[in-house]
């Protein structure tokens, strides 16, 4: 799989979902340079994948198979931005998924101006703040945690500022029993976008996790 950009290398600031896509897509060409080829990304990944789709086949490339697993289109928009309640969320969220016990109510409130600069000086930042409100198991690598969630907050960050065009093509949606109820779609909202072969997923959306990657 491709890893995020901020985990390998020394990023500045934000990448949006585009960016991404361009990246991960110098990437495959890297590996192989000419299609057809065969995308899928699970959560975040499933939306980046959507997006190099798009982008390699206004390209003139062949992609024959596009997965989305258990992804959406962004729904809440600036709401993410602006609403206190699902910055806390969103950062209890993370925590809890680095192996830090919090909730939205406890969650400290982010540092200050962090989003923009070098990712090295902006791990500093969030790993002081991390020692400083105890957010840390005991013997863990500060650095480590402090970029992974670096790393999950801007994707997320970027994925709600992503506005997708329409794709005249077609995709496969896989989506689990708990994200159709949530959605009430079967396709997730990917029908108002593309051509969707849509199948259904037992489980919860952290139980269709492949490893770490996203794409």
């Amino acid at each position: 799989g491709l890893q995020p950009p901020s985990m390998i290398e020394e990023i500045e600031g934000e990448l949006e979902i585009e960016e991404l896509a361009d990246r991960y897509i110098a990437e495959l060409k890297r590996i192989q340079p000419r299609g057809p080829y065969l995308l899928g990304g699970w959560s975040i990944g499933g939306t980046i994948a959507f997006e190099m789709t798009r982008r390699l086949t206004a390209a003139g490339d062949e992609v024959t198979w596009t997965a989305v697993i258990d992804a959406t289109p962004p729904r809440l928009g600036a709401k993410y931005f602006d609403d206190s309640a699902e910055i806390a969320l969103r950062d209890a969220e993370i925590l809890n998924a680095l192996g830090i016990s919090v909730s939205p109510e406890t969650v400290p409130k982010e540092p200050d101006a962090y989003s923009d600069g070098p990712i090295s000086h902006r791990i500093a930042t969030v790993a002081a703040w991390m020692e400083e409100h105890r957010l840390m198991p005991g013997g863990s690598d500060v650095e480590r945690r402090a970029r992974m969630f670096i790393v999950a907050r801007d994707n997320l960050r970027a994925y709600h500022r992503y506005q997708p065009e329409p794709f005249d093509g077609r995709i496969s949606v896989y989506a689990t029993d708990t994200s159709i109820e949530l959605i009430d779609d079967p396709t997730l909202g990917w029908g108002l976008l593309a051509r969707v072969d849509a199948a259904r997923l037992q489980g919860e959306h952290e139980s269709v996790q492949i490893g770490r990657a996203h794409v």
